[in-house]
């Protein structure tokens, strides 16, 4: 977290014009835990929901995404805090990545790893065992859940390419 300070209070200092803080899904992975489900999603992602840091996985390995999520959070406020400041000239954008997988990046291809299983792959786990369980203990929930946080590679692109952002 000290790292992101220095760098958002040195941008400032520089006046720099932009930061872009590439914050991450996990912000809000908590609600997996606590149940939320597909139907109640579009409620999270129109921004009226608060944080709720973490998302925990079973396999591979038992997983948990609550201090990475925590930080994330901290550097998120942290840049409101500054933007807020009376003479602060630099705007900051924080972007809540989603869920990107190298090659092509399809949502269907999703595993634990974050990565496309490899060809001719499959450990015969289900959903839960793969991604964790929510408080409904529903398979296929759990994997909306997960399909919800897909980034595309071209929505990704589209915004780290975009020069027409502008900031008031």
């Amino acid at each position: 977290f000290d790292i992101t300070a220095n760098v958002f209070l040195a941008a400032v200092e520089k006046k720099v014009r932009r930061v872009i803080f590439a914050s991450s899904n996990h912000v809000m992975g908590g609600l997996k835990e606590a149940g939320i489900t597909i139907d109640e999603a579009p409620s999270i992602t129109a921004g009226g929901t608060d944080p709720c840091p973490g998302t925990k996985i079973t396999y591979p390995a038992p997983s948990d995404s609550t201090p990475y999520a925590t930080a994330k959070l901290f550097g998120e406020r942290l840049a409101r805090g500054i933007s807020e400041l009376p003479t602060c000239q630099t705007s900051f954008i924080c972007l809540r990545i989603g869920w990107c997988q190298p090659g092509e990046n399809l949502p269907s291809t999703m595993s634990a790893t974050g990565e496309p299983p490899r060809e001719g792959e499959d450990d015969g786990k289900d959903a839960r065992q793969i991604r964790g369980c929510s408080t409904l203990n529903d398979p296929h929930k759990v994997s909306e859940w997960f399909q919800l946080m897909w980034l595309s590679n071209r929505d990704f692109l589209q915004v780290m390419n975009s020069r027409r952002v502008r900031c008031r």
